[in-house]
């Protein structure tokens, strides 16, 4: 079962408030698909985030890797992680996202926990979104 693609994606987020936030960027990236067994499958991701919070290419845009593993423990429960590395080029942060699905008579309930880790100021914040 080791089926490996590759791909690339694009992605646009606006604001529709406020044109000046953090909300609006452009992330083109490539990543590889890895079928590690039935039930576990790994994602590859590189590409580059363009800040577009004055202008197309903000000074803060750069580049980001992320890794993200995929594991469907049941046909209900799921478990996702991703790591991010990002503003590899300025000033790398590491973003970590679990998160906990399980479906249940037709409901999804999802359970996010995220760590940002600034890695050269040492700074950490972590948050937690519970079932939605």
């Amino acid at each position: 079962m080791n089926t490996e693609r590759m791909a690339f994606f694009l992605f646009k987020s606006f604001d529709l408030a406020d044109a000046h936030s953090g909300v609006n960027y452009f992330q083109p990236g490539i990543f590889r698909k890895f079928e590690l067994s039935s039930k576990v499958q790994m994602r590859a991701f590189f590409g580059y985030l363009f800040s577009q919070t004055s202008g197309f290419r903000d000074k803060d845009s750069d580049f980001y890797t992320a890794a993200t593993t995929y594991w469907a423990i049941h046909p209900s429960l799921k478990v996702e992680n991703t790591a991010l590395f990002f503003d590899l080029a300025q000033s790398s942060k590491l973003a970590n996202r679990l998160l906990l699905s399980y479906l249940w008579k037709g409901f999804k309930f999802d359970l996010f926990v995220w760590h940002r880790w600034e890695l050269e100021s040492q700074f950490h914040a972590t948050s937690c979104k519970p079932f939605h």
